[in-house]
């Protein structure tokens, strides 16, 4: 499913504040200074919750829908922001190491398949470009609503999830 389709019901939604979009070209992340890269266009963000797409090839392919925030037991939303979320870990390399955001971008990218375990299986075709899609939810509507919203449309017209999105 291409991004538009999504972008399409978000830009409808009465739940969002407001979107960004950070894009980069397979150039960008195959460079030397990647990670620097990668965090000077992160630290841009707003630090609040909010639901994010990665996207690939001109967002012609949703690969990961996301969110920053969290319900807690006390009804009162977690203030995990979207900019400390696009730095965390994705999960745990063959070294038990914390594989982040942008070492995951990397490999998506480049195909190298050696440290994500639970990604092993996944394969892309050549990448030109990564989308991160930002939606800002407004402050009385959890992200992960949000978020949970934006993946019963996908799986609703897709019937799977995006690749990346391993359950949900």
């Amino acid at each position: 499913m291409d991004y538009s389709y999504l972008n399409q019901i978000i830009s409808k939604s009465e739940y969002v504040e407001f979107t960004e979009e950070i894009k980069f070209k397979n150039l960008d992340i195959v460079q030397i200074d990647w990670k620097n890269t990668y965090h000077k266009r992160i630290n841009k963000l707003k630090n609040a919750p909010a639901v994010y797409c990665f996207c690939i090839n001109n967002d012609s392919e949703i690969i990961y829908i996301g969110a920053a925030g969290k319900i807690k037991n006390n009804v009162d939303s977690s203030n995990r922001g979207i900019k400390n979320r696009l730095k965390a870990s994705r999960g745990k390399d063959y070294y038990k190491k914390d594989v982040l955001t942008f070492r995951l971008i990397h490999e998506i990218v480049t195909q190298d398949k050696s440290s994500i375990v639970r990604y092993k299986n996944i394969s892309f075709n050549s990448i030109q470009d990564i989308s991160i899609h930002i939606i800002y939810t407004k402050l009385n509507i959890p992200s992960s609503y949000f978020e949970a919203l934006l993946l019963k449309e996908f799986y609703t017209r897709k019937l799977n999830l995006p690749k990346l999105n391993l359950s949900f």
